[in-house]
């Protein structure tokens, strides 16, 4: 078997996602980890060399929960990729595969408070192509509760 290393990086990343760059700083953050083997599908071919990558996280509900330590939001959501690579085809050299995975995480929140938005970025991708079907994945994502905005008068 072939040896895949770092080293042969030639693929572009591309994240699309939410600008977080003003964030209010009443925010309520959170990191985490979801890490993913993914196999390509049987019926194509096998990985010469990763092109292109396109990644996409998704909030697709929440809910806030009260517990002994306070309330917290249990947020889910989907991770959606689309990786292209080159295949050792003549006939049709470039191809695509398209993955999607769950994740679901809490986040601590201040008493009495009300979620006027949830924000997710992905902060940090690792590829690691491990066989010529075969990628594992690790991903950072950041995740930013925010809350509703308090008026002095009546809102």
């Amino acid at each position: 078997m072939e040896d895949f290393n770092e080293k042969d990086k030639l693929y572009e990343l591309v994240t699309i996602e939410e600008d977080l760059k003003c964030l209010p700083s009443n925010a309520v953050c959170k990191e985490i980890i979801k890490e993913k083997s993914l196999v390509i599908p049987k019926a194509k071919p096998d990985i010469e060399q990763l092109a292109k990558i396109l990644i996409r996280p998704s909030i697709s509900s929440h809910k806030i929960i009260k517990t002994p330590q306070g309330p917290k939001v249990i947020i889910k959501g989907k991770i959606t990729q689309k990786i292209f690579y080159v295949a050792n085809k003549p006939e049709q050299t470039v191809h695509a595969a398209k993955f999607t995975f769950p994740f679901c995480t809490f986040i601590r929140l201040p008493k009495r408070v009300k979620i006027e938005d949830i924000k997710i970025k992905i902060e940090d991708v690792i590829v690691q192509l491990t066989t010529k079907r075969k990628i594992n994945k690790c991903v950072l994502l950041f995740l930013a509760v925010i809350p509703k905005k308090r008026c002095s008068s009546p809102c």
